[in-house]
This record gives C-alpha cells, sequence and structure tokens, in this order.
C-alpha cells in the first residue's frame, strides 16, 4: 500500500516541526547545512522521511542495523563509503545506490570528508537513526523507536567491486546494490529516467528514480501542458543545476536549485521543465509516478549518458503511447 507524503522540517533549536505551505521550497541539508528534511505522513502508522547524511571518518568499528518493518534506502550524494547490505560489500562513489529491506542487516563508513548520503526512509523515528548512528542529532526528535536493532559481534561479507549484476534491478524483494550511472534508463521526450526503486521492489510503496535533462532541446514533455497524478504525491530534490516547476492558478514558476527540493501533492496540475544546462534530480513518489510514466511511455536507452540532440529531435515521441501510459500510472492531461 502506498504512503500517504506531506512535508514538514524541524526547527534547529526546538526540534518542533514547522509546516510549509503548497510549493514551498525545502531546503536538503548539505554543503553548508545541517537541517534534515522531512517528507512525512499527516498523523499516519507509516511514513516516508527525506533527510541528509553526512558523517565524518572514523576509526571506531563499523555499526551494523537491521530494521524489522522499515524500508531504507541511501543515495551517494558526494565522497566515498565503504557499505555493507545484506550478503554483500561495495565500496560506493557518487550516485550509487543502497536499497535495505526490512530484516536485511546493513553499515557503512565514510572514507572522505565531506562524503555526504541523502537518506530515504519509513522507520517511525528519525531521530533514533541518527542518534543510533551518532551524529549529533539526537535533540530533533525524543521518541522510542522499537524499528532499529544493532547487530552486535556481526561479520560482514567481504568487500568487492561492483559486477554487472548490480547495474540490474532485481525481479523480487532483496536487499541491492546499484551503479546508477551504467544502471537500466529509458528516455523520453529529451528526459531520462534511471529506476533505483520501482513499486514492484517495495511492496507498491514508493518508488525512486533518478531522472536528468537539459534545456537545449525544444521537446520538453512536461513544460506545455498541465499534468496531475491521482494517486501519488512526488518530492523532486534538485542534486544538480535548476529544476523549474508551476502549479496551476499560480502566475509564476518555482525555482528549484541544487541542495532543495520541492513537493507535488497528488491531484495538483503543474507543469515542469529543467532552468539549467543540465539538471539530475532524484524524484520520490509514494507509488507509480513521472518515472514510471517516462518508462511506459518512452523507450530503453542504450546510452549511459544523456544522448546528443539531433535534427532537434532527442528521441521517438508516441503521442498515443504517452496517453496510454498516462492511464495505466494514474496521470491527468490538459
Amino acid at each position: 500500500m502506498a504512503i500517504p507524503l506531506c512535508t514538514f522540517r524541524p526547527d534547529p533549536e526546538t526540534g518542533c516541526a514547522t509546516y510549509p505551505t503548497e510549493g514551498e521550497l525545502i531546503e536538503i541539508p548539505g554543503k553548508s547545512r545541517a537541517i534534515p528534511v522531512f517528507a512525512d505522513s499527516d498523523a499516519q502508522d507509516e511514513k516516508i522521511s527525506i533527510f541528509n547524511l553526512k558523517p565524518l571518518p572514523t576509526d571506531e568499528a563499523v555499526h551494523f542495523y537491521h530494521h524489522e518493518d522499515a524500508y531504507t534506502a541511501f543515495v551517494v550524494w558526494s565522497g566515498r563509503f565503504e557499505f555493507w547490505n545484506g550478503d554483500k560489500g561495495h565500496e560506493l562513489g557518487s550516485g550509487d545506490f543502497a536499497f535495505i529491506p526490512p530484516n536485511s542487516v546493513y553499515g557503512f563508513q565514510s572514507l572522505e570528508e565531506d562524503s555526504e548520503l541523502l537518506v530515504f526512509t519509513t522507520l517511525d523515528n528519525h531521530a533514533d537513526l541518527f542518534e543510533s548512528i551518532g551524529h549529533g542529532y539526537s535533540k530533533i526528535l525524543h521518541l522510542d523507536s522499537s524499528d532499529i536493532h544493532v547487530i552486535d559481534d556481526y561479520h560482514p561479507p567481504e568487500l568487492i567491486n561492483f559486477i554487472e549484476p548490480d547495474s540490474d534491478l532485481p525481479a523480487f524483494l532483496q536487499p541491492y546494490f546499484l551503479r546508477v550511472t551504467s544502471s537500466p534508463r529509458w528516455i523520453f521526450g529529451g528526459v531520462m529516467s534511471r529506476p533505483c526503486v520501482r513499486s514492484a521492489q517495495c511492496e507498491g510503496k514508493f518508488s525512486i528514480s533518478a531522472m536528468e535533462s537539459s534545456h537545449i532541446e525544444d521537446a520538453r514533455p512536461f513544460g506545455n501542458r498541465w499534468l496531475s497524478f491521482t494517486r501519488v504525491d512526488h518530492c523532486f530534490c534538485v542534486i544538480e543545476g535548476v529544476f523549474r516547476i508551476k502549479f496551476k492558478d499560480d502566475d509564476e514558476w518555482s525555482v528549484v536549485e541544487e541542495g532543495q527540493a520541492i513537493v507535488v501533492s497528488a491531484r495538483q496540475y503543474f507543469l515542469a521543465e529543467v532552468g539549467s544546462d543540465f539538471t539530475r534530480i532524484i524524484t520520490l513518489a509514494n507509488g507509480p509516478g513521472i518515472d514510471e510514466l517516462v518508462c511506459k511511455a518512452g523507450s530503453e536507452c542504450d546510452s549511459v549518458v544523456l544522448p546528443v540532440v539531433s535534427d532537434h529531435h532527442w528521441d521517438g515521441w508516441d503521442e498515443i503511447r504517452f496517453k496510454s501510459a498516462c492511464v495505466e500510472v494514474g496521470a491527468l492531461v490538459e
């Protein structure tokens, strides 16, 4: 079952939640920021949280954890990490991805200063995760969580290099790593989507994708007609470049820059386009969303980078296929 999304962010001094208005920009902590950002449900038993983690390199032993019910995913924003997940261990670099389903043992350590992780989790209390990792976030929330278990005397698997299967999504629920730069990708209208988690991998609770595009081409499938998803909310986290979004009835576009995020609620009509030479974003949806629309409406892409345009066309654009894909994911177009 999909998990509802809304957003709040804690005051850095009091820990109390402050709620942004619809479409308000959210600052993802990173570089010079230190306030976690949450995408959270409204009084629901389950919730999705988004925050940034900047662990410092340490000589201490790596701690290992598992969660009985929660899903957690990590995107390496910058730097390098040693990371263990289930029966595998890898060294991860910028853009690499780790997915931890319930009951999978995991642990990690930073190898460089200024290494950062973007974290997505369904844990009931984010502060417990901060406290268990031990990086000084304990003042944000003070609730007990029964879903974080520290594993003592754990013998992790040996670290190995990435191999070809680590560039593919598994067909069923299991822990995995993903080298996003070489993972399967789809392109539609100049927008490339690299799925990190499809809803089938997490019992339909959410989907995560790395998406990228450029403003140098006129083919922009989401910039000239209103789009609304009837069943899912979205959170767009800008990793590189500038992302522009406009809500129906708004006079001006909202500009979302690197280190910021914005949430679009279900049934909210919007336009979206890039605002820089190149833009890369991480999208989170609580079910099949815009990333799934790109996959269903577009085609698989052989190039590992955004293809160079020729004759003013990015890729084959089948309008009938696009509208069929909209029906499949519950999207409305005006």
